[in-house]
């Protein structure tokens, strides 16, 4: 079962809020699954909170609560997953890097 709430901020790229649960417990290692076919606000519940956390595309005021939570996730040992396919086109859609390669970790 997901961690709805911790699901939930991660895909609104509510960093800050997540970095919070993080800190209070929240598991970001729970395994969810978004639609098969993404098409945006569904399935909230549902959202892969480690995925979102290290690639999902965020405004720059989301940046640095993004990091954050990237730097308490490797000071906790849980590694970076592979970026999704749904991800990979968001970000090439707002012309992103889409290779993990290319996306530096903090």
């Amino acid at each position: 079962m997901a961690d709805p709430v911790m699901a939930w901020y991660a895909r609104l790229g509510d960093f800050e809020e997540a970095y919070w649960l993080l800190q209070h417990g929240g598991d970001p290692t729970v395994k969810t699954t978004p639609p098969p076919e993404y098409t945006g606000s569904e399935n909230l519940e549902g959202w892969p909170i480690l995925e979102a956390i290290h690639y999902l595309p965020v405004q720059p005021r989301g940046e640095e609560w993004q990091r954050k939570c990237q730097v308490w996730l490797r000071e906790h040992g849980i590694a970076r997953p592979p970026m999704p396919e749904f991800l990979r086109k968001d970000r090439a859609t707002f012309g992103l890097p889409t290779d993990e390669k290319d996306i530096p970790l903090p």
